[in-house]
């Protein structure tokens, strides 16, 4: 039952990319930060999103060395300074829509922990 239930191995090229850089990291760490872009009605605080999760990587970070983080959010385009988040990242999921999402999800599950936001997204 659950190799039936496991996310497909990616077959997209961009998709193979982010994979190989997930498994030859010692320690891997999935951000997830939703931004709400699909919801134009509802306002996003960005700066405090950040400061938000700027203190908890570097908390996280501090006490996991050797961990290397890897971005998975709708809004790439929020997060192009290298230093947002307090840690150096790579953001991966670049591929949002619907028909990537087993193979991201794949992806992200390859990692050792996951630092997840309060959303539907994340479940």
């Amino acid at each position: 039952m659950r190799r039936e239930l496991a996310p497909p191995r990616p077959m997209q090229r961009d998709i193979l990319a982010e994979l190989a850089r997930v498994e030859s990291s010692t320690y891997p760490v999935t951000v997830c930060i939703r931004t709400f872009r699909e919801m134009a009605e509802v306002r996003v605080d960005m700066p405090a999103i950040q400061a938000t999760y700027r203190q908890v990587l570097t908390r996280h970070a501090a006490e996991r060395p050797g961990a290397l983080y890897f971005l998975a959010t709708a809004s790439p385009e929020a997060f192009a300074a290298p230093d947002c988040l307090g840690v150096p990242f790579t953001i991966i999921g670049r591929s949002i829509g619907n028909e990537a999402a087993p193979e991201n999800l794949h992806v992200l599950t390859r990692c050792r922990e996951y630092v997840l936001g309060f959303s539907s997204r994340h479940w």
